[in-house]
């Protein structure tokens, strides 16, 4: 499984739309949602070998969620679906979102996922 098929079945799972890098119409959601999910690859960090054979990778992700009304309850619920898929939580942080006109709730944190290659 891919990084960014993992963080799709994340924001399935715990039932809030996820989109890479930033919101796009789709069939699903042909308009923004009122609470919603993106997501960056920010790097992936070289491969472990052993034997010349890549044996792990680990990728930095960075994730904000957006909402009209408090995305606590969504927040904990993304977090429960990353940790029992094995990812790295960082600390959550409040964006000030002051000026924004419509999503005035919105968190940003960072997780890690440490992809071992003979898993697969």
């Amino acid at each position: 499984m891919t990084i960014y098929q993992r963080m799709a079945s994340v924001f399935e799972h715990a039932n809030v739309p996820g989109f890479l890098q930033e919101w796009r119409a789709t069939a699903l959601y042909p308009q923004i949602p009122e609470r919603y999910a993106t997501y960056r690859v920010s790097s992936s960090g070289e491969g472990l070998a052993a034997d010349d054979m890549e044996i792990a990778r680990r990728y930095q992700i960075w994730i904000d969620l957006y909402g009209e009304t408090d995305v606590s309850g969504a927040l904990e619920t993304i977090m429960l679906e990353l940790e029992g898929q094995g990812f790295y939580i960082g600390d959550v942080r409040d964006m000030d979102d002051a000026s924004a006109s419509r999503y005035v709730y919105h968190r940003r944190w960072q997780v890690t996922y440490v992809d071992y290659c003979w898993e697969e």
